[in-house]
């Protein structure tokens, strides 16, 4: 207090403002430190769970794609577009490889049970391909009767099975990206209330700071203009407070 008092008007008035200035600037920090979080956020959802959903979504189209193609492959009656439909195929297992790599490394290591799920997809896809693939080399032998057979009773049924594993990966990253909201919703809520306390907190602090400075600086002045008022009065035996004169700053002596 001593130290404040004995400083000059100039240094009192530029601590007041480098107060208020570091105040202004924590403010600023602390709001760009939660806008990072929030971005964080948005960018955890996108490449955890919206990447991860598109890529399994062109999957499960491939899939139902390649049921129909494999129908009009087993049956007798698509037999001159043979060709195409098992070229049609190939493109089919091109995308569907691609897309289950993407996903496969798109999986977070703590994800366990994504992965889990992933896993259950991937056997399930291959018990698919293989008794699909079984069909595809009857009907090319001229088996339309044998291949129709199999496609009904396994590669039809392997098909939805796949699909329905394609569906708990779905809910799995709609859930875990309904999660991350949340929790983001929760996190902005905390951010939101230390903001508004910072912000009370720096006005109540500027209030204070201001009237101190100003009272440190008014009072003595006042003073000084009470004696000059009586000294011109006739009064030269008007002072001021021995306190005051023993300050360094410009009221002292």
């Amino acid at each position: 207090m001593k130290f404040i008092k004995n400083a000059k008007l100039t240094t009192k008035f530029l601590g007041s403002v480098i107060i208020l200035l570091a105040l202004m600037v924590f403010i600023g920090i602390w709001g760009i430190v939660n806008m990072g979080k929030m971005n964080a956020t948005t960018d955890f959802i996108y490449q955890n769970n919206f990447l991860s959903t598109a890529y399994i979504n062109t999957i499960n189209n491939n899939l139902t794609e390649a049921r129909l193609t494999t129908l009009k492959i087993a049956m007798e009656e698509y037999a001159g577009d043979m060709e195409a439909n098992l070229a049609r195929i190939d493109q089919l297992n091109e995308s569907t490889s691609a897309n289950v790599q993407l996903y496969r490394e798109n999986i977070a290591p703590e994800k366990t049970e994504d992965q889990r799920l992933f896993d259950e997809f991937s056997a399930k896809l291959a018990l698919f391909r293989s008794s699909r693939d079984t069909v595809l080399a009857l009907a090319q032998e001229g088996k339309y009767a044998e291949a129709t057979e199999l496609n009904n009773s396994e590669t039809i049924p392997a098909a939805i099975a796949t699909q329905e594993a394609v569906t708990a990966l779905v809910q799995f990253n709609s859930d875990d990206a309904g999660a991350a909201v949340e929790q983001a919703g929760v996190d902005y809520k905390g951010s939101s209330t230390v903001t508004i306390i910072i912000l009370v907190v720096a006005v109540v602090v500027g209030l204070v700071l201001g009237t101190f400075m100003a009272t440190i600086i008014t009072k003595p002045l006042n003073l000084v203009r009470t004696v000059a008022d009586k000294i011109a009065g006739g009064d030269l035996t008007a002072q001021l407070p021995e306190r005051y004169l023993q300050q360094k700053d410009e009221i002292g002596a």
